[in-house]
């Protein structure tokens, strides 16, 4: 095992850390919904108060009539007679079906979304989104559909079945501005359901659209704030999108990290970034674009949704070449490290001793951690815990202390608890567990032997037990353990052989 760059976590480490992203964006995923619903206030011209999307003369009428059902409320009991309004051929029941449907369809509880898929709606609201001569009923229409997409992944499904994504994908384009944010509203909501729906909607060229969108209203914070939100959701999932397909939402996010107010919208940008940094071959790309001081600089917010996906596109990035190691440190990471190890959020440590794993590559970056005794300290008693996926990176960063680093940070890191730790781990963990730790004995015999202190390290393990727990280990059944066992006792303390580490 020449290096730690890029190790395999394993199927089930990487589905865990996978698992975990996608339970924090489902999480926030329900506000976001609940945010979709309000998107335009009271107070917006183009809802509750008068509206100005009815532009031509002749329909002064349907102008006030439209103004004045704006103003009133709708309940549940009113879904049948609204239906109706909405299946009519007359203009002006249309109206009044679809806002009443669109205003019941709001509501933060009991919202007959399924009603509206069981009495078959989707279609004649879809249908509305076409008519380009009655840009208020489009928008009604787009925006009552947007909220069935706030329902279940089945409810959604009804939308998109029937062309929804085409329909809206075509309201980015040439339309007046409320009608083009109702669309990406709703395909923001749609790129949430799974990486198929996001690849349809990229196909389609939404991602482009929004963008081209967002530069023609340079001023409008709102619409940024949603836009970002939606392009986000394009950016996420597994298998990650084509770059060819997103790569136009970049400076987006980038610009986010200076400019978002909202601090749920600039996580969610941020966490887009950490799928645009898990491709190594981009790493320069992000580097070059100033994304590092501006993330370290985020590590002072107090909120988880800013902090982890902050610390995991950091961490990407550490997985990248020694030189782009030593850039993130030059950034001033290591204080940052030092006080957020200690947070009292698991899924805090968890991005720390992963990136702690993987910053450890060379003497100078190991000498500079070990001026942060504190987080020595901390490692230390995480290895001691019960908490299995941190211990496990931890374990790595041991391992790579004692690969790349020197004979002082040996002496820093390494004590008595240390060695008492690795014996139990060796008797009773988990088995990556105990790969780890027989490759970080290994890795500490060749190192000290290099320096010509193998001696005191030899006295070490025998006094402890290790040499005979290194000994049963070669009765082990898995042959993993077996070889990296074997390979120590031959290594250094029988005949010279050939390394398999």
């Amino acid at each position: 095992m020449d290096s730690h760059k890029w190790k395999d976590e394993g199927p089930s480490v990487k589905k865990k850390r996978d698992e975990f992203m996608t339970e924090i964006r489902q999480h926030k995923r329900v506000e976001e919904f609940m945010r979709s619903r309000q998107i335009l206030k009271p107070d917006d011209p183009n809802t509750d108060g008068k509206i100005t999307s009815v532009d031509n003369p002749e329909m002064a009428h349907l102008r006030e009539f439209v103004n004045e059902n704006l103003k009133k409320t709708f309940s549940n009991e009113d879904f049948s007679w609204l239906a109706e309004n909405i299946k009519s051929e007359d203009i002006f029941k249309q109206h009044l079906g679809v806002i009443g449907l669109r205003k019941i369809l709001a509501r933060k509880t009991n919202t007959p979304i399924q009603d509206v898929i069981d009495i078959n709606l989707v279609p004649r609201l879809l249908y509305f989104m076409e008519r380009d001569d009655q840009p208020h009923l489009q928008l009604e229409a787009a925006w009552a559909l947007t909220n069935v997409c706030s329902g279940s992944t089945f409810q959604t499904k009804s939308i998109i079945d029937k062309g929804g994504i085409k329909s809206f994908v075509r309201l980015l384009k040439n339309r007046p501005l409320n009608i083009s944010e109702q669309a990406i509203w709703a395909l923001g909501n749609i790129s949430a359901e799974g990486s198929s729906q996001r690849d349809v909607i990229l196909e389609e060229g939404a991602l482009d659209s929004v963008v081209e969108i967002l530069l023609a209203n340079i001023d409008n914070k709102k619409l940024w704030s949603h836009g970002r939100w939606a392009l986000s959701n394009m950016c996420r999932g597994r298998p990650a999108p084509r770059f060819e397909y997103v790569f136009k939402s970049f400076p987006i996010f980038i610009d986010a990290l200076q400019t978002e107010e909202n601090p749920e919208v600039l996580g969610d940008c941020i966490w887009a970034l950490t799928y645009f940094s898990e491709a190594k071959e981009r790493i320069p790309f992000i580097i070059e674009a100033g994304t590092i001081p501006k993330l370290v600089n985020h590590l002072r917010k107090p909120q988880l949704s800013i902090l982890i996906p902050a610390l995991r596109v950091i961490g990407n990035i550490l997985l990248g070449s020694q030189e782009q190691c030593e850039y993130v440190l030059e950034n001033g990471i290591l204080p940052y490290y030092d006080e957020l190890i200690k947070h009292p959020n698991k899924a805090i440590q968890r991005e720390i001793c992963w990136s702690i794993s993987n910053l450890v590559t060379s003497q100078k970056v190991i000498e500079e951690l070990i001026q942060f005794p504190d987080i020595i300290k901390t490692l230390m008693k995480i290895l001691e815990s019960e908490a299995i996926d941190l211990r496990q990176e931890v374990l790595w960063t041991f391992r790579n202390i004692f690969k790349n680093g020197s004979i002082n940070a040996i002496d820093q890191v390494v004590n008595g608890d240390f060695f008492e730790i690795i014996k139990s781990i060796l008797q009773e963990g988990h088995h990556d567990h105990k790969c780890i730790a027989l490759e970080a004995i290994y890795y500490l015999l060749e190192t000290t032997r290099r320096f010509g202190r193998i001696g005191t390290v030899y006295d070490v393990l025998e006094s402890v037990g290790i040499v005979k727990v290194l000994e049963d280990l070669q009765g082990n059944p898995s042959m993993n353990i077996y070889a990296k066992a074997v390979t120590i006792i031959e290594n250094f303390y029988n005949t010279e052989e050939e390394s398999i580490f």
